[in-house]
């Protein structure tokens, strides 16, 4: 039972990080949904990397044999985090120049004047 007690501790340690990270995904409200998803979808994959990293480290302390297992799933998922935070820095880029596009094209096209014959 002694041995375990190392694993216990790392296994609250991770839960609560893990936590922490969840709470601006849902505590703090966006304008737009788009934002709001982009928001709750980082703040989600820092949780996940940090609950993987911890679970490795717990069951590692526990003498199970989960070296590779855990490396192909940290492996996966950053890759799809720093995927994620690219799309979505694209998509809201392309938004804004597109918006900003609108505007600038609006303002700069000549008054059309009523045809009065």
């Amino acid at each position: 039972m002694l041995q375990f007690v190392p694993a216990i501790i790392m296994f609250i340690f991770t839960v609560a990080f893990a936590g922490v990270f969840l709470i601006p995904a849902t505590n703090v409200t966006m304008k737009t949904p788009v934002l709001s998803f982009y928001w709750r979808g980082f703040w989600i994959f820092l949780a996940m990397i940090c609950a993987i990293s911890g679970s490795a480290n717990t069951l590692l302390m526990a003498q199970m044999p989960v070296e590779h297992t855990a490396e192909y799933a940290q492996i996966g998922i950053v890759g799809a985090f720093i995927g994620f935070v690219i799309l979505a820095w694209v998509h809201l880029a392309g938004k804004a120049a597109i918006l900003a596009a609108k505007r600038v094209f609006v303002k700069s096209s000549p008054a059309v004047l009523p045809d009065r014959s």
